[in-house]
């Protein structure tokens, strides 16, 4: 997959797992937002020349 798409569905997964954290305020939000945080990190060093 090019690297392009996949950080596209990095993004797209980020942004469901943000929702969910915002949606349903548990203990487990906290990680959610996290997760979210890490899978958009991943993306901008696919989106970096060379792929990261």
């Amino acid at each position: 997959m090019p690297h392009g798409e996949e950080a596209r569905q990095l993004r797209r997964r980020a942004a469901q797992f943000r929702k969910l954290a915002d949606q349903y305020q548990t203990a487990i939000s906290p990680k959610l937002r996290q997760i979210a945080e890490h899978l958009d990190a991943c993306a901008d060093k696919l989106d970096r020349p060379n792929g990261g």
